[in-house]
């Protein structure tokens, strides 16, 4: 869906759609993107990434009618990813099947959605569909596969008033994902664990095998809610409300972990004239709580003949817990505008707390860092093509952390402690991105696009680098 540029990112409305000032829009763009991480990254990333993909989009107006599509294909390799046998790590997290061997993961994505609005009276009707489907191998052993479906629809209205829209959306989603692992090698058997966070992992389904199957059951609820101005010098609020379970099912369906996904962010704006120094101001509030359930069971002997093993539930308890604060404001700057030329800058500041903890055994790691971030656009309009160039920086500096995760002696331990030594650091991100459009033929355009990404922590520095070239028609 697209967006104007004024509009809340926590607003995901398709009635927004309809509110767009364009009657046509169509691209088609095919990227290559290479990143060398290096130690900058936690260990399930990997430390290097290459990836093409293929992105096409399209928008158009009939009237009272907005319809756009969307494709997109991914397909690339993360290199050295370690703990991790699974897609959506950060979906997932801390109930995630790994093994402590390095690999190299191969994956494609197909990506579909598409958005219908129509107007009547002084109503916005909308209903948006989209659909993701993702899989994942390792050709060295221990062979790790996973394979994703995920699945959302929205429906939004917005009501028309004589100075604002009002809106509201509501949105459901059904996740799918199956993750194993497997050896060719004969004899080979590797240790698999399903960890449970904080250096923890189940200790009665983690065991050496030469194969392991999992799967993951999810299901999430949404609504938004917008209050937005129709005229310059105007005040708007947005808000957005997410949960999600997940289950992590073994064998014959038996639930060993669930996760609680809680998820509200609010946001409160002004929009200014567009002749004005100040364009808009953002004052953004996020909360994110996850609870982690556990299922204990025992094994029973269901055929003393074949010693057929069943597992019968014993109890569950709430063990895990995760929450992430962030309070952020934001203005955009207006720095020159005249036909051939258009600069803009937006500052941001900010602060965010993580803290997660297991209660028994008891562990904690809590962190606390600040954001500050300066972006500018600047656009040259030449007689037959267009340049914009766009410059971010980012600080994100550690005020304070802890951690009593300390001991090493759990396996899972040996990615806890490092990664969050990485986490605890001051981080620098740098992002310079160049396009240019030059016309084909009528109302077709060549956009050709360089983008250079650095993020540095101490002793350690990541690069990434994306090209891609497409036609806008």
């Amino acid at each position: 869906m697209l967006h104007q540029n004024w509009l809340p990112a926590s607003t995901w409305n398709p009635a927004n759609n309809h509110l767009l000032p364009i009657n046509t829009y169509r691209i088609a763009e095919i990227n290559y993107t290479s990143e060398n991480k290096k130690e900058t990254t936690l260990s399930y990333q990997g430390n290097k990434n290459t990836q093409y993909d293929f992105n096409n989009y399209g928008f158009q107006r009939l009237k009272n009618i907005t319809i756009d599509g969307a494709f997109q294909y991914k397909n690339g390799k993360d290199k050295a990813v370690q703990w991790s046998n699974v897609a959506d790590y950060e979906r997932l997290y801390p109930y995630i099947l790994a093994d402590s061997t390095m690999g190299n993961n191969n994956y494609e994505q197909y990506f579909l959605s598409g958005t219908y609005t129509q107007k009547i009276n002084d109503f916005i009707l909308a209903t948006h569909c989209s659909y993701s489907a993702y899989g994942s191998y390792q050709t060295s052993d221990p062979r790790t596969k996973t394979t994703v479906s995920d699945l959302r629809t929205h429906l939004g209205i917005i009501k028309e008033l004589p100075n604002h829209y009002a809106g509201i959306s509501f949105m459901a989603g059904r996740y799918r994902q199956k993750a194993g692992s497997s050896s060719k090698k004969e004899h080979r058997v590797d240790y698999f664990y399903i960890n449970r966070g904080l250096g923890n992992y189940d200790r009665e389904f983690s065991a050496e095998r030469k194969s392991i199957s999992v799967k993951y059951h999810g299901y999430n609820l949404g609504t938004s809610i917008e209050w937005l101005p129709k005229n310059d010098n105007a005040l708007w609020l947005a808000s957005k409300a997410v949960w999600e379970i997940n289950d992590l099912r073994y064998k014959s369906e038996q639930v060993l972990t669930q996760s609680n996904n809680r998820e509200l962010d609010l946001q409160i704006g002004y929009r200014g004239y567009k002749n004005q120094l100040l364009q808009h101001i953002t004052l953004d509030a996020l909360w994110h709580k996850k609870n982690g359930k556990e299922y204990y069971y025992e094994s029973v002997i269901v055929n003393p003949e074949t010693k057929a093993i069943d597992y019968r539930l014993l109890s569950t308890s709430d063990k895990y817990e995760r929450n992430i604060y962030q309070l952020t404001s934001s203005a955009n700057f207006r720095i020159k505008r005249t036909p051939s030329i258009a600069w803009f800058a937006t500052a941001k500041a900010g602060v965010a707390n993580w803290k997660e903890i297991y209660r028994l055994p008891k562990a904690k790691q809590e962190l606390t860092s600040g954001i500050f971030q300066i972006k500018t656009n600047w656009l040259k309009q030449f007689k037959a093509s267009q340049l914009i160039v766009d410059a971010h920086v980012e600080y994100l500096p550690v005020i304070d952390s802890f951690s009593n995760v300390k001991n090493t002696l759990k396996p899972a331990a040996r990615q806890t402690i490092p990664d969050f030594q990485i986490q605890s650091q001051d981080r620098w991100n740098y992002l310079l991105q160049m396009t240019y459009k030059r016309p084909l033929k009528e109302e077709t355009l060549l956009n050709i696009r360089l983008l250079f990404h650095e993020s540095t922590i101490k002793n350690s520095n990541a690069f990434a680098m994306q090209m891609a070239i497409g036609i806008q028609f």
